[in-house]
């Protein structure tokens, strides 16, 4: 394909500026030599800077599928070991919405699990310190027990958790969770 003549008399003294819309390169024609120099707009170089901070950014906050948060406290002769698996046995990190919390529960004097203790959880989002809704454990022998709690969004909240044996005075843990998306 063969370009039309271009009249001189239009190009400036130093040189003339053609752009192609096919591909946004810029070829600039000196008017003596008349060769074709060949630049790239700075933009591309900022959309291709703001694509990979915002593929960083993104990567960043996402927390890795298939893993879990374990946590183990003892308190006054109780241990208390955290996870987030569920019911159904599908490890995932916590989450702003509906979760499963797993408590194993043993007493560390004879190492046996604690069966038929009262349980309850309660999370607190700290930033802003809002407190959360208290709700009651379901036990599932050999001393897990299962409460079901909701995050609101994706913060740092504390997962506090209140055991009372049967007979025994109420002993209080404190789980630093964080809830992603």
């Amino acid at each position: 394909m063969r370009r039309k003549p271009v009249d001189k008399s239009e190009w400036s003294d130093t040189e003339y500026k053609w752009r192609f819309a096919a591909d946004n390169t810029t070829y600039m024609l000196k008017d003596e030599q008349r060769s074709a120099t060949v630049h790239t707009p700075r933009r591309h170089f900022r959309t291709a800077g703001l694509a990979a901070f915002f593929l960083a950014f993104a990567a960043g906050c996402s927390h890795p599928t298939g893993q879990k948060t374990i946590q183990t406290q003892t308190v006054s002769g109780i241990s208390v070991t955290m996870t987030n698996e569920g019911s159904t046995s599908v490890e995932a990190p916590p989450h702003s919405g509906d979760n499963v919390v797993v408590l194993d529960i043993t007493d560390t004097a004879t190492g046996q699990a604690l069966n038929g203790a009262n349980i309850t959880a309660t999370a607190d989002m700290l930033a802003p310190r809002i407190a959360g809704q208290a709700v009651s454990g379901r036990s599932k022998g050999r001393g897990r027990y299962e409460v079901p709690i909701r995050l609101g969004i994706a913060a740092k909240y504390d997962l506090r958790v209140d055991v009372t044996p049967r007979g025994k005075s109420t002993v209080n843990f404190v789980f630093p969770i964080e809830a992603w998306q």
